[in-house]
C-alpha cells in the first residue's frame, strides 16, 4: 500500500497539530513516527541504535519546581484518558521489532534534558530508555482518530550535559531513510534485519 511522509516539524505542538490535521483530512491505515532521539545514560540502547517504543510518555507536561515535577495525571489532567502513557500498537510493534535494536517507553518532552541531574530525574520519573520530542503528541492524535501508532527513534545522542556526552546527530539523521523504507517492509510482513 502506498506510504505518505509527514514532515510535521520539531516538538510536540508542531507534530501533534500536524498529525491531527493529516489524519483529519486523509485517515490512514497506521501511523509510524519516524526520528531521531536522545539515549538516557545506563537506559541500554547505544548511539544510532534504534529504539521501537512500547509506550508514550507525555512527560514533559505537568508542574515543574525548583526541585520536583508532578506530571498532568497526578493532577488529574492526564492525556491518554487519564494517564500521562499510551501503549502502543501491539501489532505494530510485533512487524516492527524485527528492525530495531532495542524496544521501551520512549519519553516526550518539549524541552530536551540539558543537565544529568535533569535526565536521569525523567528517567527515573518516567522508565523510558529514550528521549525525544514529538511521539506523545503524534500518538494522542492517533488515538483520537483510533489509529494504529508506533515509534521508531534512531539514537543520536546521551542526553544530559551536551558537552561531556557524545552526538552523532548526522549519522542519525542519515539512517531516517533506511529505517523508513524497512518499517514499510516489515508492517508489510517482510522480514527485515536491524540497521547497523
Amino acid at each position: 500500500p502506498p506510504i505518505e511522509l509527514l514532515v510535521t516539524g520539531v516538538g510536540p505542538t508542531a507534530a501533534g497539530g500536524s498529525t491531527a490535521g493529516s489524519l483529519a483530512q486523509r485517515p490512514a491505515a497506521a501511523v509510524v513516527s519516524l526520528g531521531i532521539a536522545g539515549v538516557y545514560p545506563g537506559a541500554g540502547p547505544e548511539l544510532l541504535d534504534t529504539v521501537l517504543s512500547t509506550e508514550s510518555v507525555a512527560a514533559g507536561e505537568g508542574r515543574a519546581e525548583a526541585d520536583a515535577f508532578t506530571g498532568l495525571e497526578a493532577m488529574g489532567f492526564g492525556a491518554f484518558e487519564g494517564s500521562d502513557r499510551a501503549e502502543t500498537s501491539p501489532d505494530l510493534v510485533g512487524r516492527l521489532s524485527g528492525i530495531a535494536q532495542r524496544a521501551g517507553p520512549i519519553a516526550t518532552v518539549a524541552a530536551v534534558s540539558g543537565s544529568d541531574a535533569l535526565a536521569a530525574a525523567v528517567a527515573a520519573r518516567t522508565g523510558a530508555k529514550a528521549e525525544a520530542m514529538e511521539g506523545a503528541a503524534i500518538h494522542l492524535a492517533c488515538v483520537r482518530t483510533r489509529t494504529p501508532f508506533a515509534e521508531l527513534r534512531v539514537i543520536s545522542n546521551v542526553v544530559g550535559d551536551r558537552d561531556r556526552h557524545p552526538w552523532k546527530l548526522h549519522e542519525a539523521v542519515d539512517r531516517l531513510g533506511p529505517l523508513a523504507v524497512a518499517a514499510a517492509a516489515a508492517r508489510r510482513g517482510e522480514v527485515r534485519e536491524p540497521l547497523r
